[in-house]
C-alpha cells in the first residue's frame, strides 16, 4: 500500500486531523519530521484536550515514526517517493498511477516542500485546481491524495511484466484485472504469482490492492526451499497442477480436493493455501 511522510508540519490542528482521516483511510502508520515537535508522548491538558476533540482519539492509534534525517530516508525508502507540490511541471494527480510501496511526502504549511526534498523524491505530483488560490490545506491535500489511491487501486503486478515472486495475502482485498478490465477478486489467505514463480510465465493477470491489505512476498528460493523440505508426493503435485495451468486447453485434476486436503494437513500455511488454490484454479477451468 501506500505511506505518508509529513515534512516539518506547522499546525497541530491539521496533524491531528490528518490522523483522523488516515485512519478513515484504514492507514495505520504516518512517518514525520517534526521540527515542532508536535507529536510526542505528553502534552499540556488543555492542549490534550483539543487533541482528541479534532482527532476522535485517532492519535493513539496511528503509529507515528519520527525520523531525523529525511533526506536520507527519502533516498533510501524502498518504493518510489512522491513530492506533492504545486507545480505546473509536476504529473497531474488524475493521470497519475500509484503503486505499492508509493511514499507521499507532503511540505509544511507555510513552505512547502524545500528543493532539496523534492530533489531527493523520484517523482513530483500536484493535484489540479482552477482557482485563485495556490495550494490545498494540508489535511485536505493529504486526503485527496489517499482517496485516489484508494479508489484506483495500488497496483502490485502488473499483466505482462516478468514475475519472480508470488505474494500470500495476510488481510485486505484485492480486484484481479486482465487487459483492464476485472475479472476476479482475492482476500486473504489466497496466494497469487504463483505460476509465474513457479513457471517462469509472464504475469498473466494485473492485481490491484482496493483496501489496505497485507501481503508476504515469498521469493523463489524460498517457496523451493519449502517445497523440498515438505512432503515430496504433494510437491509432485503442485508441480503437476502447475503444469496443467500453464496449458491452454485439455486441463486434467492430477488428485481429487479431498485427497488433496488429506494430503496438505500438515504442510505449511504457505504450502498448503498455495496448493488448495492451484486445485481451485484448476478445477475452475475444467468445469467452467
Amino acid at each position: 500500500m501506500i505511506d505518508v511522510l509529513l515534512y516539518s508540519p506547522e499546525d497541530y490542528r491539521n496533524i491531528f486531523n490528518i490522523c483522523r482521516t488516515l485512519e478513515q483511510m484504514g492507514i495505520q502508520r504516518c512517518y514525520v519530521w517534526d521540527r515542532c515537535n508536535w507529536v510526542r508522548e505528553v502534552y499540556p491538558k488543555s492542549l490534550k484536550r483539543r487533541i482528541n476533540k479534532i482527532s476522535v482519539g485517532s492519535q493513539e492509534r496511528i503509529q507515528w515514526v519520527k525520523i531525523e534525517d529525511p533526506i536520507d530516508f527519502i533516498k533510501n525508502w524502498k518504493g518510489r517517493s512522491i513530492a506533492t507540490v504545486d507545480n505546473n511541471q509536476a504529473y497531474d494527480l488524475g493521470s497519475f498511477e500509484y503503486e505499492n510501496n508509493d511514499l507521499l511526502v507532503f511540505g509544511a504549511e507555510s513552505f512547502g516542500l524545500p528543493e532539496e526534498i523534492i530533489e531527493a523524491c523520484t517523482q513530483c505530483v500536484t493535484i489540479p485546481s482552477s482557482g485563485v488560490a495556490q495550494s490545498h490545506n494540508l489535511n485536505v491535500a493529504v486526503a485527496i491524495f489517499c482517496w485516489e489511491a484508494q479508489k484506483q487501486g495500488i497496483q502490485v503486478v502488473k499483466q505482462g511484466d516478468e514475475g519472480s515472486t508470488a505474494f500470500l495475502i495476510i488481510s485486505g482485498a484485492l480486484n484481479v484485472e486482465i487487459d483492464g478490465k476485472r475479472v476476479g477478486k482475492m482476500e486473504s489467505g489466497e496466494i497469487f504469482g504463483e505460476l509465474s514463480l513457479i513457471l517462469g510465465e509472464k504475469r498473466k493477470a494485473s492485481i490491484k490492492a482496493i483496501v489496505p491489505t497485507e501481503i508476504i512476498e515469498i521469493k523463489k528460493n524460498a517457496l523451493e526451499a519449502i517445497l523440498l523440505s515438505s512432503n515430496i508426493e504433494l510437491h509432485k503435485v503442485i508441480q503437476q497442477m502447475s503444469k496443467e495451468l500453464g496449458k491452454d486447453s485439455d486441463h486434467k485434476l492430477p488428485i481429487t480436493q479431498k485427497d488433496l486436503k488429506d494430503l496438505v494437513k500438515k504442510s505449511p500455511d504457505v504450502i498448503r493455501a498455495l496448493a488448495l488454490q492451484l486445485h481451485y484454479r484448476l478445477s475452475q477451468r475444467i468445469f467452467h
